[in-house]
Order: structure tokens, then C-alpha cells, then sequence
């Protein structure tokens, strides 16, 4: 069970939405109803007269600021200024007494729009002469290495192009028995954590103070000190708990218009979006791939071609990261020649954001999809067919890439027998025309390791243990693991080890929590910073008792330090190290910057069996079988939820989240009752969840972030065992059963 569970389970955790402070008011939005048009003029007068309100916000307000942030470019201002570029876009801002007084004065704002062209896909926006999403000239944001040479398509809605090649594509290609050629593609969908963004801020005169459901705290004081213009030291960002973020709550979002409320209202001002305008905020991207594959008769692939377009939506903020080098390019198999080129391009449509597992389920759709086609038509079993092809324990995919540390071949072939036999539920009888079939696929993702952790621990008198750090919980298990990695280097009972809660102004640096890193990062700086604790506990307990540490085995255990035939309390250790039967604590720092490139740290084998009803298209997930790298196990519960969870997760992205907008640039189905996601008669019926523990991962103990590696693949395991069941090829989910019906009707 998770140490938090009970305060969750009985409604004791405090969110971000929970909190109240003295005078504090709410805020709400005007929101742009045109996917793309000139605002020409804002009159507030009405609103602003309105008993209540405290502050209305508009494009006026925003002299004296920077009011532009984003990711990649500073492109996203926090209100629209002089157009709107997506339905849903923020417009004006009020900060009232209460929510109702808030949505009287927003009726009470008038606004004067001239509609523009709009480009609401990505075909649309890359036609010659297509309408514009952002005629100004870019300016890069400089936030992260890998972001320092961005190549827009000047006259053009691309904002970063892109390709990484090895080998001669052009002549892979030629040499090869066999080219196949398709296209895939995958909608947008919305991350839906059941607490929908929500931010509060104070300002004093001359700091701000933010509370945020945020996964990146830090990320957010650098933004809105460069926004307002103060000095990082003046902006303070704190972290309730999370009810789930997906990545969808990394970087900025609703930060900076609540900072603004805030300063002008002169008032603590809050402002929870609803589900539906959670909607209006974020994404994943939407992307479309063409694809060409040279394989050999015998199955061997020789090449590796892939055109690859990003949708950022309205603004830039993560596609461009996914645009470059990195878990975009890497695969499971030998491909001598491989030519990835990949696009990020604006549309007037929701801008994006990070989601689970980030480039790897686009990249993966397309090549386990290919895998399978390529295997069937040439009468090549689809796991042998990987099998031939797999990469071998420590192989690298390419050189400068560490390996995969991972057989994936004995993966497979586990996973494959883990399908064979009858599935739970099996009845003698089933009703005519429901097809059953298998499909698998492989999948792996690399952590970014040039990124920083920091963490302090302060063992106090009493003999407990503080970790302090800025990694957000929103379920992943940062208040389990890191307390379990520390326990294991000092001894100190689980159930006397606390985490903090993130807040720049006092826990150390963490620059996200995403990508599975956490264990990885901050569990090596919390092994440091533990080691120098450890230290200085023995040669306390050494010069009390006289004992040589080099020739003494000492050991440090359930809140013990054993050696020389003494077991002494640690407290009593602290207080012999400060003299002081009341005071002091050992403190240790330690950060784990990051040097190492290319570790792959998600890799992933996964099969399913399902049912397909050949007259309703509907389908049943019967069995799916998992099998997930996890260097070494630090909480065994928490890797089979993990693994479980992020499988049911995404089978919601493979059979029926999309979200829909009609020809006016309108999101048809964001809101709870339209867009579908999966509940549990979607999970399968039956789960195989394999664990291996190989120690080759780069975290403590040899372990491996795993959050993400689960939901890898799903989509095209689906697709594959759809294609084994009734033949027919799906390329674009949600593969829901009116479009399985369809298939069926046209394929006869």
C-alpha cells in the first residue's frame, strides 16, 4: 500500500483546489470562440463596474510585461493580444468574490473579432500558401540543451524540421527484395487527469507566491520571473499533491494568468479550470507519418524510411523536443540504414503538451504496425519475423547509444507462450462471428540524463529521516521509493522517513518530474547524500567506542549501527556527534546532474488476445501479457501497477480517446460525457505481468524508470491482433467498433 494511501482513500490529502487563503477570489475566462481572427477591439468598463470584482485582466494590462512563454519558443502569450489562434484561447480574465460574480462580469466584456483562415490539420497547414498560424518572427525560449538550434521554415507554419540518418537509406532501399510503403497517424487526445489544472497565487508587493498542480516547479519560477520581470528569488512555487498529470502538467500553463489576476487584484486569486477547459489548454500532439520499409524475402530488414509530422497546435511549447534526436529514432531492431525526418508544425488548434511515454508511442505505432504488415505479406510469422531482427543483449541501436541491456528476444518468446492457452472467461459455446486474435510488438525509450536532481537529508536526534526534495507525487510512488532507497543505505525504519512537499523557496532543485527519471535521478543523489551520512555516523560511533573502521564490520539496520559487539540507537549517535541531547541534525546534499547520453531505460515486450465481433465491430481485450525491464525491483506492488496501469491507460488511446473538431475549428467532444476514456470493463480480463530484473538500469541497484514503458506499445499490439482476428488494417485509432464495422462492410 502506498504511504500516503490512507490520507487519499478517506479525502485528508490536500490538493490545490483545497486551498483557501484569507481574501482570497476566483478567477475565470473569457475564451476565444474563432480558431483563428483579429482581435480588434476589448471593452471591459461594464465588467470592471460590477460589485465583487476585483480585477479584470485584458490585453491593455499587459504593458510593462514580457506576457510571452513557451518551451521551445516564447510564442504563447498568457492572454491574446493582437489575434486568436485556437478556439478556447484565453481572451479576458476576471478575479471576483465568488465564480458566479466572475461569469456575470465575463458577460458583460465585449470583444470585436475579424475571423481568419484557419489550418485545422496538419495537411491543411503545410498546403503552399496555407493561412499562417504565427506571421511574427519566432523567438527561441533557451531552456533546454537539446533545444538551442531550432530550424523553422521561415513563410511556412513548420517551426522546427529535423533528420537523423545512418547508413544510405537511398541505397538500402534500392538493394532490398521488397519495399513497402504506408501511412499512419494518430488524433490528438487529452491527458484527463481526474484534477483538472488549478493554480493559486499571492502577490505582496514585490514577491509571488504560487501554489500549482504542477509537475515542474521550477520551470514555472524561471517563466513568470521572466514574465514579470523579478528576480527568481522573489518567485516562490509550491506543490500540493497532484490528482495525476501524465506530463500534461509539466512545464507552464495557467500559471501566468493567475500571477497576473493576482498582481493587479492585489488579492490571493484562484483559478481552477473545469474539465471542459482543461480541454481548451492542453494536448497530445496529433501526428501523421508515410513510411517506407526494405526488407529482404527472408524478413531481414535493410531500411528504414519515415516522413514524420507534429502538430503543435496554436503554440510550439514540447513538439519541437519531439522533433529531434532521441527516443524518436531509437527501435528495438537492426535497421543498417535508417532515415527519420521529422517536422513540427503550428495548426489553429489546442497546443500541445507532453503525455506518457512522449515521442516513443508515435514512433512505435508506426514501425510495430509495419512489422506485422511486412511479416504477412510475405508468410513470415509476425514474433518470429522480430525475433530475426531484434538487437542483442548489448547491442547499441547506433553509435554514441548505450545498450539495451535487455534480451529482447527472450521477451518475446515469453510473452508469446504467455498467450498460448485458454484465456480466463473461456466458454464452451460462443455466439457465431466473434474472431479471436493475437498481436505483439516491442517497444523502448530512453530517459533524458543530462538533467538535474538535487536532494537534502536530515537525520534529526530522534533518529528520523527527512527528504527533502522538489519530485512531485502524483501517484508514481516518490513518497515509497526514494524513502525505500534511503532506508537501504542507513537503516532507518520506513515509517520514520517523511518527504517534503516541493516549494522552490526551500526543498533543492529538481528540474521536472516526468519521463520515468525519478527513481533514476534522485535515487543516486539520495545514495550520495546517504553514503555521507553513513559516514559520518561511523566515525561518530568509532570515536565513542574505540572501534577501527577499517578493520570493524559496521552495519546500519532498523535503526541500529551494529559493529564491535554494540548496537547503538542512531539518535543516539546524532546527539553524541552535537553534544546536545536536544539539538542538531546530520545533513548531507547531493545532486545528480547527468553526464551520460542515450540510456535506455524503458524497454518493453508486450502481446494481447482479443475478441472481435464480426457484425458489431466490438471489441474484448481477453488476455494481455507484459513484459517489462526493470533493472531491479525497489517496491514489487508498485511495478505491477505501474505496469498494469499503463497498459490500461493506454488501451483508452487504442480503442476510444480522440478528439474531434468539426470545420469551424470547434472541439466537438471535450468534455466527460463525449470524450471516452477506458474504464474498467475496457482492462483486460486477464493480465500477465512479467518482471525482469536484470540490474543493467542506471539507478539505484541497477533499476529503471518504468512509468511510461507499459504504455509503450499497446496501440499497436491491438492493431496487430485486430489484423490476426478479421484481417483488415487499421492505420489511425481509436480503433473503435463502428470503425471496425466499417472495415469489415468494405472489405467484402
Amino acid at each position: 500500500m502506498a504511504r500516503e494511501a490512507e490520507d487519499k482513500t478517506t479525502g485528508k490529502t490536500k490538493y490545490t483546489a483545497d486551498l483557501v487563503i484569507p481574501g482570497m477570489v476566483r478567477a475565470s475566462v473569457l475564451r476565444s470562440p474563432y480558431p483563428h481572427a483579429k482581435v480588434l477591439r476589448v471593452e471591459t468598463t461594464r465588467a470592471e463596474a460590477i460589485p465583487g470584482v476585483h480585477a479584470v485582466l485584458s490585453r491593455d494590462d499587459l504593458q510593462g510585461i514580457n506576457p510571452f512563454y513557451g518551451l521551445a519558443y516564447k510564442d504563447q502569450p498568457l492572454l491574446a493580444i493582437d489575434k486568436v489562434r485556437y478556439v478556447g484561447e484565453p481572451v479576458v480574465a476576471v478575479a471576483a468574490a465568488d465564480e458566479a460574480t466572475a461569469l456575470e462580469a465575463l458577460e458583460q466584456v465585449e470583444v470585436e473579432y475579424e475571423p481568419l483562415p484557419a489550418v485545422l490539420s496538419i495537411e491543411e497547414a503545410l498546403k503552399p500558401g496555407a493561412p499562417l498560424v504565427h506571421e511574427e518572427d519566432l523567438h527561441e525560449a533557451g531552456l533546454y540543451y537539446d533545444l538551442e538550434e531550432l530550424q523553422p521554415i521561415p513563410g511556412t507554419n513548420t517551426c522546427h524540421h529535423n533528420m537523423f540518418e545512418k547508413g544510405d537509406v537511398a541505397r538500402g532501399l534500392a538493394q532490398a527484395d521488397h519495399v513497402f510503403e504506408n501511412t499512419f497517424s494518430l488524433p490528438p487526445v487529452n491527458h484527463y487527469p481526474l484534477e483538472p489544472l488549478v493554480t493559486t497565487a499571492e502577490f505582496d508587493g514585490d514577491s509571488l507566491k504560487i501554489w500549482s498542480a504542477t509537475q515542474s516547479p521550477f520551470h514555472v519560477r524561471q517563466e513568470l520571473a521572466a514574465i514579470f520581470g523579478f528576480p527568481m528569488s522573489k518567485v516562490r512555487v509550491m506543490v500540493p499533491f497532484l490528482g495525476g498529470g501524465f506530463g500534461g502538467k509539466c512545464y507552464t500553463h495557467i500559471e501566468p494568468l493567475a500571477a497576473a489576476l493576482a498582481i493587479k487584484a492585489r488579492r490571493p486569486v484562484q483559478l481552477a479550470l473545469t474539465a471542459d477547459e482543461t480541454f481548451q489548454t492542453i494536448c497530445r500532439c496529433a501526428f501523421r507519418c508515410s513510411v517506407r520499409t526494405g526488407v529482404n524475402a527472408d524478413g531481414t530488414l535493410v531500411a528504414w524510411d519515415v516522413d514524420f509530422y507534429l502538430d503543435c497546435g496554436a503554440y510550439a511549447a514540447h513538439a519541437p523536443r519531439l522533433a529531434n534526436p532521441g527516443p524518436l529514432w531509437l527501435t528495438p531492431y537492426r535497421f543498417p540504414h535508417m532515415r527519420v525526418k521529422a517536422s513540427a508544425v503550428y495548426t489553429n488548434t489546442v497546443p500541445n503538451a507532453v503525455l506518457r511515454g512522449a515521442p516513443s508511442p508515435f514512433m512505435g505505432w508506426p514501425r510495430e504496425s509495419m512489422m506485422d504488415i511486412i511479416a504477412r505479406e510475405l508468410g513470415i510469422d509476425p514474433v518470429e519475423m522480430r525475433l530475426k531482427n531484434a538487437l542483442n543483449p548489448e547491442e547499441v541501436f547506433a553509435p554514441g547509444w548505450n545498450p539495451l541491456h535487455y534480451d529482447v528476444r527472450a521477451e518475446l518468446r515469453k510473452v508469446s507462450q504467455a498467450l498460448e492457452g485458454p484465456s480466463e472467461g473461456e466458454t464452451p459455446t460462443r455466439k457465431a462471428g466473434l474472431k479471436r486474435g493475437k498481436g505483439v510488438a516491442c517497444g523502448v525509450e530512453t530517459t533524458p540524463s543530462e538533467s538535474m536532481s538535487s536532494v537534502v537529508l536530515s537525520l534529526a536526534t530522534d533518529g528520523s529521516l527527512r527528504i527533502s526534495t522538489s519530485a512531485v507525487e502524483m501517484g508514481q510512488g516518490v513518497h515509497d521509493a526514494l524513502p525505500r532507497i534511503a532506508a537501504g543505505q542507513l537503516g532507518v525504519p520506513l515509517e520514520r522517513i517523511t518527504v517534503t512537499q516541493p516549494d522552490t523557496e526551500v526543498t533543492p532543485y529538481e528540474q521536472i518530474t516526468s519521463a520515468s527519471r525519478t527513481t533514476i535521478k534522485l535515487g543516486r543523489a539520495i545514495e550520495r547524500a546517504a553514503q555521507r551520512i553513513r559516514a559520518e555516523l561511523i566515525a561518530i560511533f568509532c570515536d565513542m567506542y574505540e572501534v577501527d573502521a577499517a578493520t570493524s564490520d559496521i552495519q546500519l539496520s532498523g535503526g541500529f549501527i551494529h559493529g564491535d559487539g554494540q548496537s547503538v540507537p542512531l539518535e543516539d549517535i546524532v546527539k553524541a556527534g552535537y553534544r546536545s541531547v536536544s539539538g542538531g541534525e546530520i545533513v548531507a546534499y547531493a545532486a545528480d546532474p547527468g553526464a551520460e547520453s542515450g540510456s535506455a531505460t524503458h524497454v518493453a515486450v508486450a502481446g494481447a488476445e482479443v475478441e472481435v465481433d464480426e457484425e458489431t465491430g466490438e471489441i474484448r481485450v481477453l488476455k494481455f501479457a507484459s513484459s517489462l525491464s526493470v533493472g531491479k525491483v525497489i517496491n514489487e506492488h508498485k511495478v505491477h501497477g505501474q505496469n498494469e496501469g499503463g497498459v490500461a491507460y493506454a488501451l483508452g488511446h487504442a480503442l476510444s480517446e480522440e478528439m474531434v473538431y468539426n470545420d469551424d475549428g470547434q472541439l466537438t467532444n471535450g468534455n466527460l460525457m463525449e470524450y471516452v476514456v477506458p474504464t474498467f470493463a475496457t482492462a483486460p480480463e486477464e493480465f500477465v505481468s512479467i518482471i525482469v530484473e536484470d540490474g543493467g538500469g542506471p539507478g539505484p541497484g541497477g533499476s529503471r524508470g518504468i512509468g511510461e514503458a507499459g504504455a509503450l506499445i499497446v496501440m499497436p499490439v491491438i492493431a496487430n491482433a485486430i489484423q490476426d482476428a478479421v484481417g483488415i488494417r487499421l492505420n489511425e485509432p481509436p480503433m473503435t467498433p463502428p470503425r471496425i464495422s466499417d472495415r469489415l462492410r468494405k472489405r467484402t
